[in-house]
């Protein structure tokens, strides 16, 4: 095991970007032997990065699956698991293929040009690092690579509650039939046949989310399920404008990733229709828990773009502050939060003209 944590050096970079690319023409061509090939060389540069590492055991799932290779899917699977945190925490087996082959604690020999390509020390990055937050298109480029593979990903993180607090979150909206709702950073769209279901046939549901991958995995469950009220917008959560006021907006895991959270909390507070509901929920700091967890959650989230750079967010106290009736609820020790309100009384007075 080898401990090692400074940014990714650019050849580095692209080398595993050429080898993605490469693995993913092979595999059209039905070469499968060169796909993986070029896959194991990818996780052997990767390893030392969360992003790259996990980015690249996302390639294999996705390999395995098209094979429908019945050892390969559960061991991705594992390996997601597993690689965020020991990419985070440097601890990770060097020259390890990744494959489900081979122990996924066993170190091996690296090749010399592999070996030549890690030992540079060339910092100029030219992305975002680990701690930082990141800016829209980082998010995009993020999302789209994860989107056909991010329900898969997301699915260890079911035990977590995520997806009851999704359901309670839109019961907290106090949809009626024929309202509109906005549901910020939609994903793959798993929110909204239940939305759908809440406004009825005469309402309108609008799904905003700046990666076009993600929108495209949302449309075809929304096709799935034969749902024709609702709409699909590629853009910034962080700028998104509504084009009718609202009677609710709903963020669930998404608006707690803005550096300008409290802004956008307040302006979509704003926008919405009188009565009208606002409500989030997302991840949390859990001040409960022991550091040695925490460090260990934030490395496995960071496949979703999770990083220490979000400890100090808290969108629920902006939503506490600027709405009536407001509800907050934490779940599993306070890793998780959902947080309500209702547009304030004499944001939904008519000025006199």
């Amino acid at each position: 095991m080898k401990r090692q944590r400074r940014p990714i050096p650019t050849a580095v970079r692209a080398t595993i970007d050429e080898l993605v690319r490469s693995a993913r023409s092979a595999r059209n061509d039905n070469n499968s032997v060169e796909a993986w090939r070029c896959l194991e060389d990818a996780h052997v540069l990767s390893q030392p990065w969360v992003r790259p590492h996990v980015r690249v055991h996302l390639a294999m799932l996705s390999l395995g699956w098209a094979q429908r290779d019945r050892r390969e899917i559960p061991g991705q699977l594992l390996r997601l698991v597993l690689a965020g945190p020991g990419s985070a925490l440097g601890r990770y087996p060097t020259g390890n293929t990744g494959r489900s082959d081979v122990s996924a604690f066993e170190p091996m020999p690296i090749r010399d040009d592999l070996a030549a390509l890690l030992a540079e020390n060339d910092n100029d990055t030219g992305q975002a690092s680990d701690g930082e937050v990141l800016d829209a298109g980082e998010v995009r480029t993020l999302y789209d690579r994860v989107a056909p593979f991010y329900d898969i990903a997301a699915a260890p993180y079911a035990p977590f509650g995520g997806r009851r607090l999704a359901h309670r979150a839109i019961d907290e909206l106090h949809l009626a039939p024929g309202d509109t709702v906005v549901d910020l950073g939609t994903g793959t769209g798993w929110n909204l046949p239940h939305l759908s279901n809440a406004v009825g046939p005469t309402g309108h549901v609008i799904g905003v989310d700046v990666s076009p991958g993600m929108l495209d995995r949302a449309r075809r469950r929304i096709n799935r399920h034969h749902i024709d009220n609702v709409e699909l917008v590629e853009h910034d959560i962080a700028t998104y404008e509504p084009p009718t006021p609202p009677n609710g907006v709903v963020a669930t895991f998404a608006i707690e990733m803005l550096p300008n959270y409290d802004d956008v909390i307040r302006r979509y507070i704003t926008s919405l229709a009188p009565k009208g509901r606002i409500v989030t929920t997302g991840l949390r700091h859990p001040e409960r828990w022991p550091e040695w967890l925490i460090t260990l959650g934030t490395a496995l989230m960071r496949v979703f773009g999770v990083s220490d750079a979000y400890r100090n967010h808290r969108p629920w106290e902006t939503i506490q502050t600027n709405t009536d009736n407001a509800t907050y609820t934490e779940r599993f020790a306070g890793a998780n939060y959902l947080a309500a309100g209702t547009r304030l009384d004499e944001l939904a007075i008519e000025p006199t003209p």
